[in-house]
């Protein structure tokens, strides 16, 4: 039979892991050396479009992403690139003012 300490730390351990488990998408950042790499969810919230959109965009190839195991993640400067490359709005001429 194992002492209480240890299947408290045993139990802590597999709390770690489920939470690993969860946001494996913001740890992954600390695994591969300080790059920050967003999950689909969190790059969909940067851009403010949609995970469709999202998907179209990478299928493109306009926005490189990588696969960790079932993850797939966006590198945060990869998407600042795509942001830089889209066009810049032109402003609207006053009524009246041809």
């Amino acid at each position: 039979m194992m002492s209480t300490s240890v299947t408290t730390v045993i139990r802590s351990k597999i709390s770690d892991l489920r939470q690993y488990s969860r946001k494996r998408g913001a740890r992954l950042a600390k695994l591969l050396g300080g790059l920050t790499f967003l999950t689909r969810k969190e790059a969909v919230r940067e851009l403010r479009i949609s995970l469709t959109k999202l998907d179209r965009v990478i299928a493109r190839g306009e926005l490189r992403a990588k696969k960790h195991g079932h993850a797939v993640v966006v590198m945060q400067s990869e998407i600042a690139r795509y942001i830089r490359q889209w066009p810049y709005v032109k402003p609207r001429t006053e009524h009246g003012a041809r």
